[in-house]
């Protein structure tokens, strides 16, 4: 009996990452979900279940500790088996007043919404 889909979604604990999540779920894949906060991905996961996925997989983890994320992606994968969709949604876009030296969060951006996309799609 072949397994059902799989896809991975970072930034699933909350907004579209969760929409997607659940999405997913109701058309019945299995799900591995990564996010920096574990109780609101636990929730999001039960969400799932009860919505339609067979399973969901929850990895806390911060995308932009490049070595942990790609360690946990490769475990998640392995349990997961083949994973047909990878959705790289974890990212911010809020803006700094310039009156305060956005440098610094120029940089999270970065590492948040490019860099550790790169990571997850070169670990897939």
């Amino acid at each position: 009996m072949p397994q059902t889909k799989a896809v991975i979604i970072t930034g699933a604990s909350d907004g579209i990452g969760k929409t997607m999540a659940l999405a997913f779920a109701r058309r019945g894949y299995r799900l591995g979900l990564i996010a920096r906060r574990e109780a609101l991905l636990n929730e999001v996961a039960s969400h799932c279940l009860n919505s339609g996925a067979p399973s969901a997989e929850v990895c806390a983890v911060d995308v932009t500790d490049i070595a942990l994320f790609r360690e946990r992606l490769k475990a998640l994968l392995a349990k997961l088996g083949d994973v047909e969709i990878f959705v790289a949604n974890a990212g911010i876009g809020d803006t700094v007043p310039p009156t305060q030296d956005g440098s610094e969060h120029a940089i999270r951006m970065v590492d948040l919404n490019i860099k550790a996309a790169f990571v997850g799609i070169e670990t897939m």
